[in-house]
């Protein structure tokens, strides 16, 4: 029995003995007395038990033995494989883990359902993207929430808590969480402005800073390694410390994200404090990707995570109608299979974050349009928001679709085409000033109404607002339904080899493509 149990029967005993002994006046008064202190004892032994310290022993044990690790490294390789999604909705592999985008909490699928595992991965919000750090601490542990942020050097000149050479840099902050009651975060410090090694150091609950740790393997005054081996697998680079691997052989490597391929980057390994397993982390040096990281146990490797970093695009919002959200109706959607939107439809949004590592929001919605009673200057313009943003509305307001009126350059309100747009730009360019917002001319507006066209182009102009001319620009790729004037032949040819099929006349997955590519580089421009 336990220790309760023994203390209830003992308290039993006595109570028996108390009532069926014949005692003294005296020695029943004493005995009744101590019973009472007994009782009232066993009465509140749990309201006296120290459980937080009884828990705290037992985990002080699995920790020694080993089994508490046991429990959560299976557990961490899982949930390094989450997908980030917008809904439970969206939750399609029953073997899988996935982030709810809008509260970071973790689901897995059990009896029938995902639900939420009461796990929180950080804040969703800054998993892809760096914020630009603009306080004036002097201390970089102030800066302390869960986060990526970039920080010139105008800002590192001035902390006092910074490993040596990194003052006055520009430089990448990443904070995650601890998983042990004496860690609450751990930092990351990466230069992007030279091959300073990475350091790495954890803060307790307290706010108290631990020791910067320099890259492993790193002696001081070193920078990188310069990694010369011919592998075709990073996995199989382990040994701890920081490297510095060239294009040319970033190039022929099979377990790295797509995006780093051909690219100079630069690996960090981290071994864990018992040997089991190494954290990889890699990033680029030449261009805007965020950092990756990932575990190695068994020289068996998780999939790649991103965590935010040196992403200058931030978040990117796109609205529209179906050109822009995609519509293969007939036909099997083209998926997306690897990186952030893997399982999402291979649509332009999409391949532009997967392609690019950001953040995408993808808030068009078949057949809206942006003028009359149910448009979006009507109904959503307070829910327009975001870092970089474009608007392609057009197709729906066309007189053969919704029948927007065209109106005038002067209009005011929703009612007509132009007013519309003069109420979203106007809009935009008041209350959204630190927004990089481009207007889409998309390609569906046929030469019959080349004047709606010319109407968006008209009020982009007017609020100084940057335009992209897919519909009939001079250098504007020649897609399906294009609003150039070429011959009938031609015109046949480009809606056969863009369009989803012969019924559904909306971009297949090849023009998706095509517009990512060519809409991307005009977005870095906004």
């Amino acid at each position: 029995m336990s220790y309760y149990e023994d203390l209830c029967k003992l308290t039993e005993i006595v109570n028996s003995l108390l009532h069926n002994t014949n005692l003294t006046a005296s020695q029943q008064k004493q005995i009744e007395q101590k019973f009472n202190e007994l009782k009232g004892y066993v009465e509140n032994y749990f309201t006296n038990l120290d459980v937080q310290n009884e828990i705290n022993i037992k985990l002080d044990g699995m920790v020694e033995d080993g089994s508490l690790l046991n429990l959560i490294i299976p557990f961490l390789s899982n949930i390094q494989s989450a997908l980030i999604v917008d809904s439970v909705e969206d939750m399609r592999d029953h073997k899988r883990f996935y982030i709810l985008k809008s509260n970071g909490h973790v689901y897995q699928y059990a009896d029938g359902a995902f639900a939420d595992t009461g796990f929180v991965w950080g804040q969703p919000k800054n998993l892809y993207t760096s914020n630009l750090y603009d306080g004036d601490d002097t201390l970089l542990a102030n800066v302390n929430k869960i986060g990526t942020y970039a920080l010139v050097s105008a800002k590192t000149s001035k902390m006092t808590d910074l490993p040596d050479r990194f003052a006055g840099r520009t430089l990448t902050l990443i904070n995650i969480s601890g998983f042990a009651s004496n860690v609450w975060i751990i930092q990351i410090l990466l230069s992007t402005s030279t091959l300073t090694a990475p350091h790495i150091r954890t803060i307790n609950e307290s706010g108290v800073a631990g020791t910067w740790m320099k890259g492993y393997g790193i002696s001081e005054g070193s920078t990188f390694i310069n990694y010369i081996g011919s592998g075709n697998l990073l996995s199989n680079i382990t040994q701890p410390g920081s490297a510095n691997i060239a294009g040319n052989v970033s190039q022929s490597m099979r377990d790295i994200p797509d995006y780093y391929k051909g690219k100079a980057i630069n690996l960090y390994n981290i071994p864990s404090f018992n040997g089991l397993f190494t954290t990889q982390i890699i990033w680029s040096t030449t261009d805007y990707f965020s950092p990756s990281i990932r575990y190695i146990s068994a020289n068996t490797a998780s999939p790649w995570v991103n965590i935010g970093g040196v992403n200058k695009y931030k978040t990117l919002n796109t609205y529209g109608d179906s050109f822009t959200t995609g519509d293969f109706s007939g036909v099997t959607p083209p998926r997306i299979t690897y990186g952030n939107y893997n399982g999402k439809e291979a649509i332009w949004p999409y391949l532009i974050g997967t392609w690019n590592q950001i953040m995408v929001n993808n808030k068009a919605v078949r057949g809206e349009r942006i003028g009359g009673t149910n448009g979006f200057a009507n109904t959503k313009l307070s829910t327009l928001e975001g870092d970089y943003i474009t608007l392609a509305w057009g197709i729906n307001d066309l007189p053969d679709h919704q029948n927007t009126p065209l109106g005038a350059l002067n209009d005011t309100t929703y009612e007509t085409f132009y007013g519309a747009w003069n109420v979203v730009l106007k809009y935009a360019t008041e209350n959204l000033p630190g927004s990089h917002v481009g207007v889409i001319v998309m390609n569906g507006i046929s030469p019959n109404y080349r004047n709606y066209a010319d109407a968006i182009i008209e009020t982009a102009k007017k609020y100084g607002v940057p335009y992209y001319n897919l519909n009939y620009g001079d250098y504007a790729p020649t897609l399906n339904r294009t609003g150039k004037n070429i011959s009938d032949a031609e015109r046949t040819a480009k809606d056969n080899y863009f369009n989803v099929s012969l019924t559904n006349h909306h971009p297949n997955a090849l023009a998706h493509e095509y517009m990512a590519k060519v809409l991307w580089e005009w977005i870095k421009t906004l």
